[in-house]
């Protein structure tokens, strides 16, 4: 068998799943990327920021069941980090009640090794 035959699309994930590279290499350029990197490798077509390896297979990530219900955020899991107007929370896994000081949109990002991240835009109609 041929190096050639033996090329093909390769993702190369860290110790947890996370997939950290992708590309096009034969498996002497997948082995040496992953020995340099400190990565495994896989012959797989996938997706970073909707899959993830587990036990040697590309999986989905899932996704949170968030709700907003008026302005409190439901369903974010414990330990799930929450960016809030550039300040960093985390998730104690309880409702989350949003407050702002002036009306206008606001993002919020929900992040949580191994769901995808979230980010959704709450409107603050009324000053307090």
């Amino acid at each position: 068998m041929t190096e050639a035959s033996t090329a093909g699309e390769v993702v190369l994930y860290d110790a947890r799943g996370e997939i950290r590279m992708r590309g096009y290499m034969s498996r002497f350029e997948a082995e040496l990327n992953a020995k340099r990197t400190g990565f495994f490798y896989l012959f797989a077509r996938a997706s970073e920021t909707e899959q993830y390896v587990s036990a040697g297979k590309i999986v989905s990530r899932p996704q949170m069941a968030l709700q907003l219900v008026d302005m409190t955020l439901k369903g974010v899991p414990a330990d799930a980090t929450l960016i809030i107007e550039g300040i960093e929370y985390i998730a104690d896994g309880s409702d989350i009640e949003l407050n702002f000081s002036l009306p206008g949109e606001y993002e919020v990002v929900i992040d949580l090794w191994p769901y995808r991240s979230e980010v959704m835009h709450v409107e603050n109609r009324t000053q307090k």
